[in-house]
């Protein structure tokens, strides 16, 4: 007997039948069906029922993140402006 073909109940089996039978096999086994992954069926809808709204916007943006040295000189820069705004204010009521 070769290595290509076998005894198998009470048939001789090549590999050219092993590989058909397999396959059938493969075709005829019951497979659970895949199940839904992701779907936006009707959520446009909810969505547009409360209106899509705009983001509210703050008035002055979080400096949360921003490098700290440029926070550092922010700070002297808004210090040093009032000088600067009250000298502005005395020179314009002399006038």
């Amino acid at each position: 007997m070769d290595e290509e073909e076998m005894q198998v109940g009470g048939e001789q089996c090549t590999s050219e039948n092993r590989a058909a039978r397999v396959e059938v096999q493969r075709l005829t086994s019951i497979n659970m069906a895949k199940s839904k992954n992701h779907t936006t069926h009707n959520q446009s809808r909810k969505a547009h029922r409360n209106g899509i709204k705009k983001p509210r916007s703050n008035r002055y943006e979080s400096l949360k993140g921003v490098d700290p040295k440029f926070l550092r000189n922010m700070r002297f820069a808004k210090k040093h402006n009032k000088k600067g705004m009250k000298a502005a204010q005395k020179a314009a009521q002399a006038k």
